[in-house]
């Protein structure tokens, strides 16, 4: 979360410090490879405003509260470590001026890593994830009531939610923010499928739409057409991941889990039969980007699973378990030339099935892309592998660290299953879990795949 720094001596003005954010749990810098916004620009809340390189992906990176640009402190092609301030900004109407003195190109060899330039860089913290027990954070003033967080599980969970936190006004003891402050201003606004495909279709950002509220697709068309005609934007020229550096980041993040974490695997065989004839049958008469896919289908138990056996769902941080504050589904996904990204597909458990494929589809588009957002990394609960389309019958993952269980699955074969006491043909799918020794065991782990099984079994959503 930005931080507040003292009134600068030229405006009076108390200025935020907008830091290189971390991106993951292996995430040490990152280059900035392009500006999206100037000196004097206001910027709102979850408005991108710079392209930044990591080991595995360009990413847009996103504001995280309201305010006006006074300075962009790292020049292009610089790389800073995490919690590097990268940037300045002022109150939105607070009459600041901003910078106009051209920045410094970096004099340092290409990759090197440079410290923060007006102030010490921040070590970078432990990945923190939020928690579902109610804590409270203290307050204390600080010029116009602004209230700051002491816990790290709330600072995490205001930035996960894009809440600025310095707007709040805590109802706990002594005026103190708590989670139901901090999750009643990041409410979420609720999309119908509709709603949320046209404005995919059409680059719209629903966060126009007032939070709480519930968007259609009428109200996604109305507001299109309200909008003036938009000169056609300049395209952001993105090199793309170094292959070589991702498969050396990937090395490492495998290589500490492997070591690190006491695996566990379970494994089941499902009856994915009626699951796959009613798929079928619902996807009869629709067009290519209205079909479900099996993919869709497996994550949607997955999230439902994981929603019922709270324990596989969150992270392990300095010797103890955190449980995650929804089911945020991290999707392995290949990409063309190699190397492998997992976005998230957040509060996964709360999606129909619809709108879990079309945000399946758009998430896979925009990773292979490199279009995609620093939200939608490194926020996972737990991951989900899928090697259907490789054909293999099974397969048994590495967990991504700090999460505690990573799902698998194999290809959907028809073979044969004992019905009673006949022998019948049947789709059948292979399921497995790690999970990590430390936080949970096998009984919890088979518990997740029964849950599983049963949710696959069941008839499917119209």
């Amino acid at each position: 979360m930005p931080e507040r720094k003292q009134p600068s001596p030229s405006t009076d003005v108390a200025l935020t410090s907008f830091r290189m954010p971390s991106l993951g749990a292996d995430m040490d810098a990152g280059t900035i490879l392009e500006w999206l916004v100037a000196p004097g620009a206001t910027v709102r809340r979850g408005d991108v405003v710079a392209v930044v390189q990591t080991d595995k992906s360009d990413l847009d990176i996103e504001m995280f509260h309201d305010g006006v640009i006074m300075e962009l402190v790292v020049p292009v092609g610089e790389k800073v470590p995490v919690g590097a301030v990268i940037a300045t900004l002022a109150p939105i109407g607070a009459g600041a001026t901003p910078s106009t003195a051209p920045m410094t190109p970096p004099t340092a060899a290409p990759g090197a890593t440079k410290p923060a330039a007006t102030e010490p860089a921040a070590t970078k913290p432990a990945p923190i994830a939020p928690t579902s027990e109610p804590v409270a954070a203290t307050a204390r003033a600080a010029g116009a009531g602004e209230a700051h967080l002491h816990s790290p599980v709330l600072r995490h969970l205001a930035e996960t939610l894009h809440v600025d936190t310095t707007q709040l006004r805590g109802s706990g003891v002594g005026g103190s923010i708590t989670r139901d402050d901090i999750e009643r201003a990041g409410a979420r606004r609720r999309v119908t499928p509709r709603a949320r495909r046209l404005a995919g279709e059409r680059g719209l950002d629903l966060a126009v739409f007032a939070a709480g509220t519930v968007v259609t697709g009428e109200q996604v068309l109305r507001h299109l057409a309200e909008q003036p005609a938009a000169a056609p934007s300049p395209v952001v020229a993105r090199r793309g991941p170094d292959r070589d550096a991702m498969r050396q980041a990937i090395a490492r993040q495998m290589t500490a889990s492997w070591q690190q974490i006491p695996h566990y695997r379970v494994t089941t065989r499902i009856d994915v039969h009626r699951t796959m004839e009613a798929l079928d049958a619902r996807n009869l008469g629709h067009a290519a980007s209205e079909r479900i896919l099996p993919a869709a289908v497996l994550l949607h138990a997955v999230a439902r699973a994981a929603a019922a056996v709270p324990a596989v769902n969150g992270h392990w941080i300095d010797g103890s378990f955190v449980p995650g504050t929804g089911v945020h589904l991290g999707v392995v996904v290949s990409l063309r030339g190699g190397g492998l990204l997992a976005p998230v597909i957040r509060d996964a458990d709360r999606k129909d099935l619809a709108t879990l494929m079309s945000d399946l589809r758009d998430l896979v588009t925009r990773a292979r892309s490199g279009h995609l957002r620093a939200s939608e990394v490194g926020t996972a609960t737990i991951t989900v592998t899928d090697l259907g389309e490789g054909g293999v019958d099974a397969v048994s993952p590495i967990i991504h660290p700090p999460q505690v269980a990573i799902v698998g699955f194999g290809a959907v074969h028809a073979e044969p299953w004992a019905d009673g006491s006949d022998v019948v043909v049947r789709s059948v799918v292979c399921a497995s879990l790690a999970g990590d020794h430390r936080a949970i065991d096998g009984r919890i782990g088979s518990l997740f795949l029964t849950h599983l099984a049963d949710y696959l079994q069941e008839p499917l959503e119209p």
